[in-house]
């Protein structure tokens, strides 16, 4: 019985790491997006000054 608890623990804490990955890949999407936005801004900002 023990060891089918152990069992569930670690389809748990997998269940709980996959979460938190794709998390961390929606977060770093985000932030990839916000980067690529201010590049767009500079870069427009720098087509104005010409």
């Amino acid at each position: 019985m023990k060891e089918f608890i152990n069992y569930r623990n670690v389809l748990n804490i997998q269940k709980t790491i996959g979460f938190f990955d794709i998390l961390m890949i929606e977060i770093s999407k985000m932030n990839h997006k916000k980067k690529r936005l201010k590049e767009m801004k500079s870069f427009l900002l720098k087509i104005n000054k010409f």
